[in-house]
């Protein structure tokens, strides 16, 4: 990805040495230029441009309109230029040389704030107005491009990257204590505008910012559940529909001058969108995209039947793929988690993750087609279908689904329908306590003083009401955003940008707009996804009832407890704490590191949320 920044002086003032300043931590960003555009107040900037599309390769951002006098920095890949280019009135001719920055420039001319709207693909971008006297921000839908930001009466800070924003004169890297809490204490607070600084933000996904001298207009123009509703006569036409959009969305995220390879995990998602990219390359002339995938190397003589390999292998057979695989080893997982979670956006993918990009960009990949998205999208399981029949009085369609589903029909209502209505955890909860397997979980290692003293944020909670209201929720609790951002800042430094099929605008919206049903049919979860490629996958992929990955899953816990063995050596070899240990509760820490415990309790979530904010090294 490449990266933006910029520094607006409300108050006037020069701007060069705030540009300096920041451009001095953002050197990471690609091999391909920076370049900064001053003008009194205002200054913009784009660092080290990784440039990927045909129609980029000679622009220079950020860029100057003489005639309007906007200037523009972006970070940006649409994906409606033949359709926004007939809405300019741009001819056929004059498009193919424009750059995507140009078009959002000339969007903003003719729409001016409401340019977000007509816009589809992944962006941020920043357009200077002089005549208003106003720097117009905007982010894509769903947040694949990272835009942070620090505001004042005197200043506004933007950048792709934290370490940008706080390299600027004049913001401070204070931490939000009641944020600090809240990541100790859940694994998953993850909030779509807040950050662990006090004087860093994010513009959430699917608004607008605009900064005036004496104003500030935060404005959102993406509504997800404003989707329209999505009815057809019958289920092939759902089918071919989506189809239809979801082949139209990974075609488009194939514009690259560069190789592009697949994640590939044998699961819908990934395998979907491997064949087809494999075959829209083919019919491009261009060879198939390699794909990359999280499992170990596999042994040698035959895959055991229904194992990881043999989904994957069944895909690769099928459409010619190489599979590359690799999981990482204890200095991947200790680089992992010495990222410093506060300017680093970390989630527990990478550790998986960033051994792929090692391998892509050693190949000269420079972007990664990924199937992330799916679950809150086209691919949704339908949680929440039952709760809503239930609350719509739908009670003998609830009692039929419940046996086809399961011998025990009572039970399958309260468990699915029932408990879901007061809180999304409680069926899990209650299964294990049927089980007898519940127990007490281990508290956070968050500080006792700490957590005394400061009140943490708090996640919204909510209940499965129905499958849509479900849906809505998981794409509002900011981890959907989170991992783009943390895979975004990671794949920077090795020259790739992420780009997502299933979490096109359109597909969103399309997903969103349609009943129930087509999520949840009879024993089969994800019904819209398997009907619509049966013909296009291999039926063990297809039909497939198991998410399962455990190979991949063991191959890391082989390696975790020499990892944290150690890290937990680094701790006790320091003569000083680390700073951050008045926030953790080293001690309970340190014991849970010893190897032989983790073995006999692999549980690592509240481990890695405390180990990527302690500065332990």
């Amino acid at each position: 990805m490449s990266a933006i920044f910029g520094l607006f002086q409300r108050k006037a003032g020069d701007v060069s040495d705030g540009l300096r300043a920041m451009r001095s931590v953002l050197g990471a960003y690609g091999p391909d230029g920076c370049v900064e555009w001053t003008n009194g107040a205002i200054g913009l900037g784009h660092q080290q441009m990784l440039v990927t599309a045909i129609e980029s390769q000679h622009d220079v951002l950020p860029r100057y309109d003489d005639a309007t006098r906007l200037a523009v920095t972006a970070d940006v890949h649409l994906d409606n230029r033949a359709a926004l280019g007939n809405a300019l009135g741009i001819t056929y001719l004059e498009r193919a040389g424009l750059s995507d920055s140009e078009f959002i420039l000339r969007a903003y001319r003719r729409w001016g704030r409401d340019c977000p709207d007509y816009l589809l693909g992944d962006f941020a971008f920043a357009i200077w107005n002089p005549q208003a006297q106003e720097l117009f921000c905007a982010r894509d839908h769903i947040g694949v491009k990272p835009f942070y930001y620090s505001l004042t009466r005197k200043h506004f800070v933007f950048a792709s990257d934290i370490n940008g924003v706080l390299a600027a004169p004049g913001v401070s890297d204070q931490f939000d204590e009641a944020y600090v809490a809240a990541s100790l204490i859940d694994k998953f607070f993850t909030p779509n505008n807040r950050t662990f600084y006090q004087a860093v933000r994010k513009l959430p996904p699917g608004h607008t910012l605009t900064v005036q001298p004496d104003a500030v207009h935060l404005e959102q123009y993406w509504f997800p559940e404003r989707a329209p509703t999505v009815r057809y006569a019958s289920d092939a036409d759902y089918a071919a529909a989506f189809l239809e959009i979801y082949t139209q969305a990974v075609h488009d995220r194939l514009r690259s001058t560069y190789p592009v390879g697949v994640h590939l995990s044998g699961g819908l998602d990934s395998s979907s969108i491997a064949v087809l990219a494999a075959r829209e390359q083919r019919r491009q002339g261009r060879p198939p995209p390699p794909a990359f995938c999280w499992q170990p190397p596999p042994p040698a003589g035959i895959p055991q039947p229904d194992s990881e390999y043999t989904l994957i292998q069944a895909i690769c057979a099928q459409e010619g793929l190489r599979a590359y695989y690799q999981s990482p080893g204890p200095e991947d997982i200790l680089t992992t988690f010495r990222r410093d979670v506060t300017r680093e956006p970390t989630v527990g993918t990478l550790l998986n993750e960033q051994v792929v990009q090692k391998q892509a960009a050693g190949q000269g990949i420079r972007v990664l087609l990924s199937g992330w998205g799916g679950d809150e999208g086209a691919a949704f399981n339908g949680r929440g279908y039952y709760p809503g029949l239930l609350l719509q009085g739908h009670w003998r369609q609830l009692y039929r689904e419940s046996r086809v589903r399961t011998g025990h029909p009572l039970r399958f209502i309260l468990m699915t329908a029932v408990l879901p209505l007061l809180h999304y955890k409680a069926p899990k909860l209650v299964g294990k306590i049927w089980q007898g397997e519940w127990s007490i979980p281990d508290p956070p290692f968050i500080h006792p003083d700490f957590s005394r003293r400061i009140k943490p944020l708090r996640a919204k909670p909510y209940r499965e009401t129905g499958a849509r209201e479900t849906q809505l929720q998981l794409l509002d609790d900011g981890y959907v955003t989170a991992r783009l951002e943390a895979w975004a800042a990671s794949g920077a430094q090795h020259n790739i940008v992420y780009r997502y099929p299933l979490l096109d605008r359109r597909l969103l919206e399309f997903a969103l707009g349609l009943p129930a049903e087509q999520f949840r049919r009879g024993r089969w979860n994800r019904w819209l996804m398997r009907n619509a490629l049966q013909d296009i996958l291999p039926p063990e992929i297809c039909w497939n009832s198991s998410k399962n990955d455990p190979i991949r899953v063991q191959a890391l816990l082989d390696v975790m407890p020499e990892a944290l063995a150690t890290i937990r050596q680094t701790l006790s070899s320091r003569t000083v704490l680390p700073a951050r240990a008045r926030y953790v509760d080293l001690p309970r820490l340190m014991d849970h590191l010893d190897p032989e415990r983790f073995k006999a309790n692999p549980k690592l979530g509240k481990i890695r949320a405390s180990l990527h904010f302690l500065d332990f090294e």
